[in-house]
């Protein structure tokens, strides 16, 4: 997990898209529950290891998760928040081990 990667500049901008959609889902009022599960399934399949390094940094804080299905409101709005933090680092090239820790799973 601790391996560099390097993006193109189309990997790039295409997180950096994924982000403002993020940002724009979280400023709507009212909240969109519908908008913000299909954006996080959609990141979800794009970035998979997004979904190891948070379950990584659950089980290391003792959280358990629930399905995007049952997520409420707040969790949504944290699974996005999430997101964001995470596709940041990402295209700042942080491994997934730095990833982890920056984000608070050491």
């Amino acid at each position: 997990m601790n391996e560099k990667t390097i993006f193109t500049a189309k990997e790039i901008t295409e997180m950096k898209k994924d982000i403002d959609e993020i940002k724009q889902i979280l400023i709507m009022f009212p909240f969109d529950a519908q908008k913000a599960r299909i954006k996080i399934c959609e990141v979800n399949q794009n970035h998979k290891d997004n979904i190891i390094v948070y379950n990584i940094i659950n089980k290391h804080i003792g959280r358990t998760t629930v399905s995007i299905e049952q997520a409420s409101t707040l969790d949504l709005m944290n699974d996005l928040q999430w997101k964001i933090n995470y596709l940041s680092l990402k295209i700042m090239g942080k491994t997934a081990d730095e990833i982890v820790e920056l984000l608070g799973g050491k």
